[in-house]
């Protein structure tokens, strides 16, 4: 949390919580903001970006089912500010930072 002068800032950590379910991942989304988040905040990565192909193809793998696809990240980035609400990101990799930096706050 950000501690202003009269008001507290409000991040839901959403993560991975969403386990690769882009509805899943827009109801929290909906929830934390519905319970007076201020921003929400998503794990973005890659199987590749955590994890090596030739050295652990099955760990990459199992990560992947777990991300969602890009257009999905924008999509909720996108979504929150409609709602009013920042989008924050832990992002795992370069190509994830160019894609969501207009959107991170």
């Amino acid at each position: 949390m950000i501690i202003h002068k009269d008001k507290i800032y409000i991040i839901a950590e959403i993560g991975g919580n969403h386990e690769g379910d882009f509805e899943k991942a827009r109801s929290l989304m909906k929830q934390a903001i519905d319970s007076g988040a201020d921003s929400v905040k998503f794990q973005v990565y890659s199987g590749r970006s955590l994890a090596n192909i030739k050295e652990d193809p099955d760990r990459v793998n199992h990560f992947n089912r777990f991300a969602l696809k890009d257009e999905e990240y924008v999509a909720l980035a996108k979504e929150c500010r409609e709602f009013g609400a920042d989008f924050n990101a832990s992002i795992w990799n370069e190509k994830h930072i160019e894609l969501l930096d207009e959107y991170l706050t």
